[in-house]
């Protein structure tokens, strides 16, 4: 009988538990409050825009990469939108990973919202010197796109280094060879955010087999430009605290107010936090949400950042040990949202989930005293206000 039991256990502890996967669908907001928002589906592309004069743009384009019937429980494919500053074009980045897994292919589709037709669609694929990775946005003011990937060799020193190509609204490639950017401090956890708007790269190089002593994470900031002169800046979170829950360890939400500062959120030590940096000042600013789980996993991911730059949107999965507690068996429940302040840093709210679907656009504006934040998920795209104090 005891032997029958410890089986059981064994077994349910191997469980895991099926969330409910939404579209791939991306979403942002302009400047000026317009909306853009994008969904895939096995066959095709579907864009809507809203126009400065109330009406709402509603393009399509064929996958070029049709979704396996054997995949179609897995999304293929994942987008992102942006604005050009002054909110004219719409630029679409579709990141495929064709069969059989291995290299990504990024697409490329820009729309003039003047006279709402496509005006490019393009595919930056893997070549000898470069591996695309995502679509990073516009750069600065100028109608240039830029590409990150990684450069095509097999160094292993080479770990974290980030690569980035700029392109035409129609295509045409406008950098001869990719612009390499190796990080300092080698490590080998490396995550990297790359922020087109200020011209900026921001490089973590996290470690996952070192830390200093008591456990205290390691994983410093470098902060370079992603084209023209490179003159790196760097910051050492464990400098201002040397408690290991106030540090982070592996983040994957990031977002930039400006050139100078960026906010990341994590989950450390069972505490969902985030941290607001700023390189030129040497400082950082801590929130943790007030509910704290004692499941230590890092369940916050995918950030947006409101156009003005002082309302930030988090995804958190919302994730719990199951039955029989002992074993390595995480259940998924849902993902919320969560609203933040940046000036100053504080909440504002949180969209709880409403089932166990997973959120796959998050978009978030800022004006008129409100933070509107839009959420897709289970095929509805979410509408919801908080109230920012002045």
């Amino acid at each position: 009988m005891r032997i029958w039991t410890l089986c059981c256990v064994l077994f349910l502890g191997g469980l895991t538990f099926a969330q409910v996967r939404s579209v791939p669908a991306c979403a942002a907001f302009a400047k000026d409050g317009r909306t853009a928002f994008a969904t895939i589906n096995d066959k095709d592309i579907s864009l809507k825009v809203d126009r400065s004069d109330g009406t709402v743009v509603a393009l399509s384009l064929p996958l070029r990469h049709p979704v396996p019937t054997s995949r179609l429980a897995v999304p293929a494919s994942t987008c992102s939108v942006h604005f050009s500053r002054r909110s004219e074009i719409v630029a679409l980045g579709v990141i495929s990973s064709p069969e059989p897994p291995g290299a990504k292919n990024v697409r490329v589709s820009t729309v003039d919202l003047k006279t709402a037709k496509w005006i490019g669609d393009f595919s930056v694929d893997p070549r000898s010197d470069f591996l695309p990775d995502s679509l990073a946005g516009f750069l600065g003011d100028a109608d240039l796109l830029v590409i990150t990937g990684t450069a095509n060799h097999k160094d292993r020193a080479a770990r974290g280094e980030v690569a980035t190509m700029q392109f035409s609204l129609t295509g045409d490639q406008l950098s001869a060879t990719p612009i390499i950017r190796r990080p300092v401090e080698t490590s080998d956890a490396p995550r990297s955010y790359p922020d087109a708007e200020h011209n900026r790269l921001w490089l973590f190089s996290c470690g996952l087999t070192r830390a200093k002593p008591y456990h205290v994470p390691l994983c410093p900031i470098e902060l370079t430009s992603l084209t023209g002169e490179d003159q790196p800046i760097t910051f050492d979170p464990t400098s201002n605290s040397t408690n290991r829950e106030d540090s982070w360890e592996w983040p994957l939400a990031f977002a930039a107010p400006d050139s100078n500062t960026v906010v990341i959120a994590e989950t450390v030590s069972g505490k969902d936090t985030v941290w607001r940096i700023d390189m030129q000042g040497k400082s950082m600013e801590r929130f943790v949400l007030p509910q704290r789980h004692w499941v230590k996993y890092n369940g916050m991911h995918e950030a947006a950042l409101s156009p003005d730059g002082e309302v930030f949107a988090v995804l958190l999965n919302q994730i719990k040990l199951g039955f029989p507690y002992i074993m390595d068996n995480y259940v998924f429940r849902g993902t919320d949202v969560v609203v933040m302040q940046l000036h100053p840093l504080r909440l504002l709210g949180i969209i709880p989930h409403k089932d166990s679907s997973d959120a796959t656009a998050l978009a978030v504006d800022h004006r008129d005293g409100k933070a509107i934040v839009l959420v897709y998920r289970q095929g509805h795209l979410e509408r919801q206000e908080f109230v920012v104090p002045q």
